[in-house]
């Protein structure tokens, strides 16, 4: 799982960019989070490392895709394709801080908490971002109470900004309707009968 998720989020960088700084360091932290994640069972500092090298990963690869969805150009499928992807990994982002959360305060999900693993942060983070809410995992330390707020707000705002600034680039690289050529006015449409 590590390995395909590593290998998608890096093709995922270098499919936005050509090259540069962004790139490069992109990939550093990718390969960086995927080596402390062979460790991070048995360390603290790898634990660390993990977690913010993929949130920082996470943060320029939806950055570059969000920079690219909401410029400018027409609406494509490959423009829609990177706004789900931004979302996607704007809620893969979510669920690293909550582990991360988690990791340094072990009561910030109520008691089952020591219990958890990334995965399930993950999935909290996704069913905060889409204001689902199933109430399996509850927030109950301030701060995780507030990322969770600041998480389902955004992600509505996420769609709202995003459908909106699409439909604005749909129309304004819409070809503009075609004039119908006129037909002299035989009257019909007034309801007046043609003599004759």
């Amino acid at each position: 799982m590590n390995t395909a998720l590593v290998g998608i989020l890096l093709a995922a960088l270098w499919s936005t960019g050509r090259g540069g700084w962004s790139t490069a360091v992109g990939s550093v932290l990718g390969i960086t989070g995927f080596v402390a994640s062979w460790f991070a069972a048995d360390d603290r500092v790898a634990l660390i490392v993990f977690h913010v090298a993929y949130l920082t990963f996470f943060i320029l690869i939806a950055g570059r895709l969000l920079s690219y969805v909401l410029g400018p150009g027409r609406v494509d499928g490959t423009r829609v394709a990177a706004a789900v992807s931004a979302y996607t990994i704007i809620g893969l982002a979510a669920g690293f801080v909550f582990s991360f959360m988690a990791m340094f305060r072990p009561d910030a999900f109520g008691d089952a908490t020591p219990a958890m693993q990334v995965r399930d942060f993950v999935y909290f983070g996704f069913v905060t971002l889409t204001t689902v809410g199933y109430g399996d995992i509850t927030p109950v330390w301030h701060p995780a109470r507030s990322f969770a707020t600041f998480v389902s707000i955004g992600g509505q705002m996420y769609l709202t900004v995003l459908v909106a600034r699409l439909v604005g680039l749909s129309l304004a690289h819409a070809e503009p309707p075609r004039a119908v050529a006129s037909q002299p006015d035989s009257g019909v449409e007034a309801g007046i009968e043609p003599s004759g």
